[in-house]
């Protein structure tokens, strides 16, 4: 039977525009379209874990308004687990700003709301069926740190599968105790390298990760595999650090770090990229893939999804098979 997949994060509306070139501070951009959408890193998450084929629980909190009313009615039309939201009578549900240019590049804001208020205690209130050495737990960071800690530390101690994925992340001694209790940590290289910062001690001998074959890399690919080697002295056994156009370091403990390069397809909108990339990591892993394979799997997912408008594009089951076999099909034509 595939292990099930509880995703443990945020709930947003998601308010958009599209500007030929995202402002810098200080300017105003014209834009064209404007999108209301569901969201959330913890909801995008669960929601691409659920369409790549896991059995998903959501854990997170929304305000007694029309949105949160809204955002829990869409979880159930993709037949997603409800019954361990919470709803907060005195806070409006999250939301999220959000400014995409034509290259598909992002600059996002979130205002918590109801995020703020899913509490420690109410993650040691979930029941005991959610954390089991079956169960896959996958906490994002749009909640409070010390929630995000509860469910770390309540998922290592049940032997769950613990999977962070470090975004935002927290700059303080938090995100450490956080990465002490997971067993993979998925996170993109802005986020890694900040992590990187809060090492204590001498950092310097990860630079024997950038080893010769790696010479030739970009610096931000060489920056990255030092980073991923740092983290992997924190807790975590396989670390995934994620580099948009340049695909991504698979990172395991005593093994070469690898790079695996992207799939090449358009990018129409890079929002929601990473949260398809973490939901179908854990639906490859619930269906008992490795996670080399799994993350394959989530790159393909992750690139179907940049190819589509909104943070909440992420593919199917069926549509990442698709694609992988397209993709094999035209490495063997070359």
């Amino acid at each position: 039977m595939p292990a099930r997949v509880v995703v443990i994060g945020s709930s947003n509306t998601d308010l958009s525009v599209r500007v030929p070139v995202l402002p810098s501070p200080g300017q105003t951009r014209i834009g064209r379209d404007f999108n209301r959408s569901p969201g959330g890193k913890g909801a995008n998450q669960a929601v691409a874990a659920r369409r790549a084929g896991a059995q998903v629980a959501f854990v997170a909190a929304v305000g007694n308004d029309p949105e949160g009313a809204s955002a829990i009615e869409g979880y159930r039309q993709e037949e997603i687990d409800t019954r361990h939201i919470k709803v907060v009578p005195d806070r409006a549900s999250g939301v999220a700003l959000i400014v995409v240019d034509d290259k598909g590049r992002n600059l996002i804001a979130v205002a918590p709301g109801a995020n703020a208020k899913l509490e420690p205690d109410d993650i040691l209130a979930l029941p005991d069926n959610l954390f089991t050495r079956e169960s896959i737990i996958l906490i994002s960071l749009e909640i409070p740190r010390l929630s995000a800690f509860a469910a770390a530390t309540r998922g290592d101690l049940t032997r769950s599968l613990v999977v962070v994925n470090a975004a935002p992340p927290i700059n303080d001694s938090i995100m450490l105790s956080i990465l002490s209790k997971s067993d993979i940590l998925i996170l993109n290289d802005g986020e890694a390298a900040e992590i990187f910062e809060l090492i204590p001690g001498d950092t310097s001998r990860h630079s024997a990760a950038t080893i010769e074959s790696a010479r030739f890399e970009s610096p931000k690919i060489q920056s990255s595999r030092i980073a991923a080697s740092a983290l992997l002295t924190l807790g975590p056994s396989t670390v995934v650090v994620t580099l948009g156009a340049d695909g991504c370091l698979f990172a395991e403990k005593d093994q070469p770090i690898e790079h695996m390069p992207a799939f090449r397809v358009h990018v129409v909108d890079s929002v929601g990229a990473g949260d398809a990339f973490c939901g179908a990591f854990v639906a490859a892993l619930a269906d008992g893939l490795d996670r080399r394979a799994a993350t394959l799997r989530a790159s393909a997912a992750a690139a179907i999804s940049v190819a589509r408008p909104g943070a909440r594009s992420s593919p199917t089951s069926a549509q990442i098979d698709e694609f992988l076999a397209l993709k094999n099909q035209e490495n063997l034509d070359h």
